[in-house]
């Protein structure tokens, strides 16, 4: 089983493609590295998913064959704002660097809310199934990049550790620049009813 956005799949999809598989453990963007393809042969998608505001974001999908790396474990609870996390990346104009994982910080929605309110275009509503987090300045994703504006997809897990190992509470609904401005993430604490039958399965 892995968890995706939705947007990651047409959800209006009718059966499943025979030739549809999923990357796992990807170290570069667009190559094989250590990484393993699986079939898909199921997709959940969540019973409230509002794709227009991406509310429930997230679809639970299940591989033909279990993967050889070892599942990451769900924190369910919500984390408190001001705590660091890690999100797994790529930098898209240079697909020969491998994933890496820039520092963020927690926002709590209202925070969150106010910072894209300052964005243009005009603000995305902040709901409760989206957890926010953010670079305390440009330097700490820049660095990894060629300039501030520079396309880095920020689309893995959003992680945090507790004692000494990484614990998934996000997923990230969209790709992004090195910016002041949030990051947006599925918060899985408001998904738990929804995935916690399919993890119990594995």
């Amino acid at each position: 089983m892995v968890l995706f956005s939705a947007n990651c799949f047409n959800s209006s999809t009718i059966g499943m493609s025979p030739n549809e598989t999923i990357s796992v453990a990807s170290t570069y963007p667009n190559q094989s590295g250590y990484d393993e393809w699986i079939p898909i042969v199921q997709r959940h998608y969540h019973p409230k998913l509002d794709e227009m505001n991406q509310e429930y974001d997230v679809v639970v999908v299940k591989l033909k064959t279990p993967s050889r790396y070892p599942p990451v474990k769900i924190h369910w609870g919500d984390m408190d704002p001001g705590i660091n996390v890690g999100v797994n990346g790529w930098i898209l104009s240079q697909p020969e660097r491998p994933a890496f994982q820039p520092n963020m910080t927690l926002l709590d929605n209202d925070d969150c809310q106010e910072r894209m309110n300052d964005a243009a275009p005009p603000s995305f509503t902040i709901c409760d199934s989206i957890q926010c987090a953010w670079n305390s300045d440009n330097a700490k994703c820049a660095e990894y990049t060629s300039g501030p504006r520079e396309e880095v997809l920020l689309n893995g897990p959003l992680v945090v550790v507790l004692n000494g190992k990484d614990h998934l509470i996000g997923i990230s609904l969209a790709p992004g620049h090195c910016s002041p401005l949030p990051y947006m993430y599925t918060r899985l604490s408001t998904m738990r009813d929804f995935i916690e039958p399919f993890v119990s399965e594995i």
